[in-house]
């Protein structure tokens, strides 16, 4: 009779301890899983983020292209409106076309005349300012007239 009590025993006891390692493998398989499925989130996010960085790029290329663009059109309009005297004589497009040049040798001089003649205090202040401007025009005069704002 013990020996039906212990064979009782030991089967209960060997298919809980086998129910409780089958449990165990499932959770383990669970957790495996769980783990395969976060790595396969993380690898589609990455790719997503990849994506966005991708079509930000291209914004930012089609971006300044399109100000290419702009900028290209607001020059011709500029040297077309430079060039389009309409109908006027000779000497009036000739002292048009002077304009530029004397303004540009005016500045220069002034701002020799304002570096050489004021005082200490004075010169640097107006000169500074004098400078400025005179770059303000010759970037205008000779440069790109581009209306693009780098921030």
């Amino acid at each position: 009779m013990w020996e039906m009590i212990g064979a009782a025993l030991f089967g209960s006891t060997t298919g809980l301890l086998g129910s409780v390692i089958s449990k165990a493998l499932e959770i383990w398989r669970y957790k495996e899983e769980a783990k395969a499925r976060q790595m396969t989130y993380d690898h589609e996010a990455r790719l997503l983020e990849m994506q966005m960085r991708d079509r930000a790029a291209e914004r930012e290329s089609e971006e300044a292209i399109t100000n290419t663009v702009a900028d290209e059109s607001v020059r011709v309009a500029s040297y077309k409106h430079d060039t389009n005297n309409g109908e006027t004589s000779p000497w009036v497009n000739n002292i048009l076309r002077l304009v530029r040049p004397v303004l540009t040798v005016l500045m220069i001089l002034m701002t020799f005349y304002v570096v050489a003649t004021f005082e200490e205090l004075s010169r640097v202040d107006l000169a500074g300012q004098v400078i400025a401007i005179t770059s303000m025009c010759f970037a205008w005069w000779f440069g790109d007239r581009s209306k693009r704002i780098n921030a």
